[in-house]
């Protein structure tokens, strides 16, 4: 495993729900604002965080777009391909996590 492997399997989440977690906090919404620009309750959202409920793709979108816009600095790439990274890296992550 490279340093850069390293460094992002401590910091990178192994789920969706904990990637939604971190990056709402990052982009500075609560719970309640992401729930009211997505239809939702903020129980709904608050269960999606913490696995009891299913992530939505709505929310999913939601701040992947918002991550994308801004917080990625580089914007090389496409929106679709920031995503497919973040989904990479995160099934990547739970599957060192499962198997070591």
């Amino acid at each position: 495993m490279s340093g850069e492997q390293r460094v992002q399997h401590l910091f990178f989440p192994s789920t969706r729900a904990e990637c939604i977690r971190i990056l709402r906090l990052r982009l500075g919404f609560t719970q309640g604002e992401v729930a009211a620009k997505l239809g939702l309750s903020r129980e709904q959202v608050s269960k999606m965080e913490t696995q009891f409920q299913h992530v939505s793709d709505a929310l999913w979108e939601f701040i992947l777009k918002q991550a994308y816009c801004q917080l990625y600095i580089e914007k090389n790439g496409s929106y679709e391909e920031f995503k497919a990274s973040v989904s990479s890296l995160i099934h990547n992550r739970a599957k060192e996590d499962r198997y070591g």
